[in-house]
């Protein structure tokens, strides 16, 4: 558990050093999930990133569905995990998320925000 809170806890770091704007918990829940799974090089690097900096949301949640690839080919789990993601960054009002001070405590809030969210229990 604490490995798993550690990686969860490096994942909210890179987005709050990331991103430059407010976000909903959903879009934070999202983006950390999206460098959790693939790496902070990737979010820093994409024009997801940009997109979502330079204030434009819908641009931004369309780049994120676009990584549903696996190699060369669609990955209908990745697409669903894509999907699931952009629903939770459609919801909420924005403020300026900042990660847990306490990962593991940070991981259990996050983890039920995020089942509650996107009404997985």
């Amino acid at each position: 558990m604490e490995l798993l809170a550690g990686d969860v806890g490096d994942a909210e770091q890179a987005v709050a050093r990331l991103v430059k704007v407010e976000l909903t918990q959903g879009q934070f829940d999202a983006l950390v999930d999206f460098v959790f799974n693939l790496g902070q090089g990737q979010l820093a690097e994409s024009t997801l990133l940009k997109e979502l900096n330079s204030g434009q949301d819908d641009a931004a949640g369309e780049q994120l569905l676009r990584w549903d690839h696996a190699g060369t080919q669609e990955n209908a789990g990745l697409k669903a995990r894509r999907e699931a993601e952009f629903q939770l960054g459609a919801k909420a009002t924005r403020c300026r998320i900042r990660p847990p001070k306490r990962r593991i405590e940070g991981l259990r809030a996050n983890s039920e925000t995020s089942r509650r969210s996107s009404g997985l229990r």
